[in-house]
């Protein structure tokens, strides 16, 4: 059976601007205003960002002087800041610092903690310091401020800056983590040291909120995961608060200092903290810029900052800037030799983020955030309020012109389509030996994609944001569709399951739906600009999923980079990514659970990338290119106007209709705008009896009245229920069958397959391990991922079918959908296999598992398992940005000899 899910993908027909990183309301999609329909131009785009790129006065500006006085007690500033840093690297406090020295930054090892039996009374602890730090602590402090002086910073603006690297942060260090007097918001509080390593570390506990989650409630260290999402966007405000007060409209002086202060990182990795690591006394003087490219390159370098940095993304980025500037040595400096592409990407970047940084203040940004995590606003004016901060945006920082935005991209792009040609070879190791390649073994590319889309459809998609913008921008309209929202949302969970009041979820969905009709018929949009669009968010597809799997394959390598790292303390371990095989070799408790750790980490990840491909193969990226430019628009706007034109609450008030779940008015709405026919998957020489294909669909249809029996190879008669197909005579439905998976994509929300098994033959066969237990015994118990070890009971991809499709919804945490609608589990039925003696019907024991019984065996529902080894349970926290399969796993209960099957 599949949810109903037709609704959220009709609404992605409305194609926003994603690609201009537009913030999409609580409230969206917002209805559109009484009139106003027309081609008249909605709103001016902002002028063009400067290219500092081509300008060659911006490139090679004069080296700033300072007096000798400032330069002494700036340079001093620095060489303090770094004392302060280096501290915790040294042994002994008391030494001095010495560059010609190599001092391990944070080697991972156990902590001591409260002793408990789980724990062993030692936690793992893995590296924390950031890579800035790292090179800031090997780095000479006269050098960075001639950086300053070579990207034409001048005096006071070099104070300034250094001001802000070098301020004192023992205040903050002494508060213990998630305490917000730990994360410094202010500016002025705070050096850019601190801010960069509490970025670093919100960022983490963000993108793991459940490995630090409390287990007996919603937070992590007292703050939800809101609030830690709420976090990392002010403390990179802040971050930006702090470079734009130093450098101000001076984009192109913010970009010279990067692109000096990135050669010198290069500079001070290679020349400095590569030789005291190796205890050399110094490299050979530097020679031509290809000798200088080289050595960046060497495998050397790469492996200093794999092995001991412990930062692939910062050697991706090292070897994507040497790429673009060419570094030379000039009087022992390394200079870049190259600088327009960075100069482009960084003076755009620098004026983009300012734009918006400059769109609210503090204040009423933080207001902005509060309001965005609402689902409803229980006053209108706060929906307006949220409105009009999402317009404010659009018309002030994001509505650039299309042409601008593919010089923009294209300038993102560039830099980014290099590194992800560096990472292909770069991340390498265990099970990745010569790097991990491409996304699926073809030279499909993740920025190739974003470009190819963007020279497609960003100047429709953009056509059709401002259509969003014209109809947010009538009051009315948004207070009635928060209206029609509040009333649904509001309810608990239990009342929005009582069947009158679904006309209230009806009434919300209508209101989203007149949005489509009003963009649909606006005269200032061709149905090319829809073609055009939509091609756009069919690469866009193509290019996240590419994307998600190159960075599954990134993540799978660190992940056991880091399990490499821990056997290198476990002295006497061999290195296994099988748990069980580790135990074997006696570790005490807490190595037990360190390991563990990680290779359930790894597992994971490995079975979320063959999920994720499985259902990115079946996507033709090519093939629905094509079909776009066949969508009939004018039909799927009279199909959504004839939906409309339904009174539902007639309907609802007929109390006949609430007598069967599938006739509820939700049902009935879905229904009139999503058109579906009985599609019977008959063999031509078979008699479907009272099964048919029905051209028209009724909404109460009762699947019963389109079935079959057969008699099935077993020799026992079988029902055979038709399948509810697409009616691709009504265009709507058209759509959805072609493109179903790009629409699903661009609504955020997921496809969740759940699997059952059809054949439970490999879980009872006793040559393949199973014991007999004598007559004073208990019968034995396994889990099904357990007899899968076994050798040939591996249930492999074919032996499952579909069970059930259901949809989580964008933000929505998977454990919301694990149970069905009635409240238990959400647990697969199982088809009888009369070989066997399994019977047709499943039963709910006691305690609501869902069990199974045989000849031989009992088996009991476990857990739903995102592997077909079903070792890794799903987390009820998950939330998913691409569609999954689900596994069941069972205990499976041997409760009579096999031999005896049949007597």
């Amino acid at each position: 059976m599949k949810k109903k899910v037709a609704l959220s993908l009709v609404l992605a027909i409305m194609v926003g601007a994603l690609v201009v990183a537009i913030f999409i309301s609580g409230c969206n999609p917002n209805p559109p205003p009484s009139g106003g329909n027309t081609a008249k131009k909605i709103i001016e785009p902002l002028k063009d960002l400067v290219d500092y790129g081509q300008e060659k006065y911006y490139l090679n500006i004069p080296k700033a002087s300072y007096s000798d006085s400032k330069l002494a007690s700036e340079t001093q500033k620095i060489a303090d800041k770094q004392d302060e840093s280096r501290e915790d690297f040294l042994e002994n406090p008391s030494d001095e610092w010495s560059n010609e020295n190599y001092y391990a930054f944070d080697v991972p090892h156990f902590e001591e903690v409260d002793y408990t039996l789980e724990n062993g009374g030692k936690e793992w602890v893995d590296d924390k310091t950031t890579t800035v730090t790292k090179i800031f602590c090997y780095a000479d402090a006269p050098k960075i401020i001639e950086r300053m002086s070579l990207a034409g910073i001048e005096e006071a603006r070099m104070i300034k800056l250094v001001e802000y690297i070098t301020r004192t942060d023992d205040d903050f260090k002494d508060y213990e983590q998630g305490d917000d007097a730990r994360y410094p918001l202010t500016i002025g509080q705070g050096s850019a040291i601190f801010d960069y390593e509490n970025l670093d570390e919100i960022t983490d506990i963000r993108d793991n909120f459940k490995d630090y989650k409390d287990p007996d409630g919603d937070t992590a260290f007292g703050k939800t995961e809101d609030e830690w999402e709420d976090l990392a966007k002010l403390k990179k405000r802040k971050i930006y608060g702090e470079i734009f007060k130093i450098f101000e409209e001076k984009a192109d002086m913010f970009a010279r200092f990067q692109m000096e202060y990135m050669t010198y990182q290069l500079q001070v990795v290679e020349e400095t903290m590569i030789p005291a690591y190796l205890n050399e006394e110094s490299n050979p003087p530097l020679g031509s810029p290809t000798y200088t490219e080289s050595r960046i390159d060497s495998e050397k370098f790469k492996d200093y900052m794999r092995d001991e940095v412990f930062d692939y993304s910062m050697l991706s980025n090292f070897l994507a800037f040497a790429e673009i500037t060419l570094p030379d040595v000039k009087g022992g400096i390394w200079r870049p030799t190259k600088k327009d592409i960075a100069m482009r990407v960084y003076g755009y970047t620098y004026q983009y983020q300012k734009a918006e940084y400059n769109v609210l203040d503090d204040a009423k940004y933080r207001e902005y955030l509060s309001l965005g995590h609402k689902e409803y606003f229980a006053d209108h004016a706060d929906a307006l309020k949220y409105r009009d901060y999402d317009r404010k945006f659009y018309k002030e920082a994001y509505r650039y012109t299309a042409d601008f935005y593919k010089k923009y991209y294209s300038a993102q792009f560039e830099f980014q389509s290099r590194q992800e040609d560096i990472d292909r070879s770069i991340y390498k190791g265990v099970g990745f030996e010569n790097g991990i390649g491409y996304a699926l073994n073809d030279r499909t590319k993740y920025t190739d994609e974003m470009l190819d889309g963007l020279k497609i459809g960003l100047e429709s998609t953009l056509k059709l944001s401002d259509i969003n913008y014209e109809y947010t921008g009538v009051d009315t309209n948004v207070i009635r569709y928060n209206a029609a929202t509040r009333e649904w949302k509001k309810l608990d969970e239990s009342t929005q399951k009582v069947a009158q009041q679904k006309i209230k979820k009806v009434n919300m969905q209508i209101e989203q739906l007149k949005t489509q009709k009003y963009m649909l018929e606006h005269k200032s949009k061709k149905d090319s600009d829809l073609v055009y669009a939509l091609q756009y968010q069919i690469k866009s597809y193509s290019a996240d999923y590419i994307s998600e799997m190159q960075s599954n394959k990134k993540t799978q390598v660190i992940q056991r980079k880091k399990l490499e790292r821990l056997f290198a303390v476990l002295e006497g371990f061999e290195y296994t990514e099988d748990i069980d095989k580790f135990k074997a070799q006696n570790p005490e408790v807490y190595h037990v659970n360190a390991v563990s750790e990680k290779i359930e980490d790894l597992g994971r990840t490995v079975a979320m990338y063959k999920n994720v491909t499985s259902n990115y193969s079946k996507s033709d990226v090519e093939e629905q290119m094509t079909a776009a430019s066949n969508n009939d628009w004018t039909g799927v706007a009279r199909n959504i106007t004839d939906t409309l034109n339904v009174d539902y609450k007639k309907y609802n008030d007929n109390k006949d209709n609430w007598k069967h779940p599938q006739d509820h008015v939700d049902v009935y709405f879905e229904e009139k705008l999503i058109r579906k026919k009985y599609d019977c998957q008959t063999n031509a020489t078979e008699n479907p009896e009272e099964c048919q294909r029905d051209p028209s669909l009724k909404y109460d249809d009762n699947p019963e009245n389109h079935a079959y029996y057969v008699i099935n190879e077993h020799g026992k008669k079988e029902i055979v229920h038709c399948q509810k197909v697409y009616d691709n005579e009504w265009a709507l439905s058209r759509l959805l069958n072609t493109h179903e998976d790009v629409l699903r994509h661009m609504s955020g929300t997921v496809e969740i397959n759940f699997r059952r098994i059809e054949d439970f033959s490999k879980y009872y066969d006793d040559s393949k391990g199973w014991w007999i237990p004598d007559s004073n015994n208990e019968p034995p118990t396994y889990l099904s991922s357990v007899i899968q070890k076994i050798a040939g009971h591996k249930v492999i991809s074919q032996a499952y079918k579909e069970f059930e499709i259901v949809t989580l919804e964008p933000g929505q945490k998977i454990g919301e959908i694990i149970k069905n609608d009635k409240g238990y589990d959400r647990q697969p039925s199982l088809t009888q296999d009369p070989p066997r003696g399994i019977k047709e019907n499943s039963e709910l024991t006691a305690d609501l598992k869902m069990t199974h019984s045989s000849q031989t065996n009992e088996y009991v529902f476990d857990a739903w398992c995102v592997d077909e080894e079903l070792l890794y349970p799903v987390d009820p926290d998950d939330r998913f940005r691409f569609s999954i399969k689900l596994y069941p796993r069972y205990t499976v209960r041997n409760i009579k000899d096999p031999d005896t099957i049949g007597d």
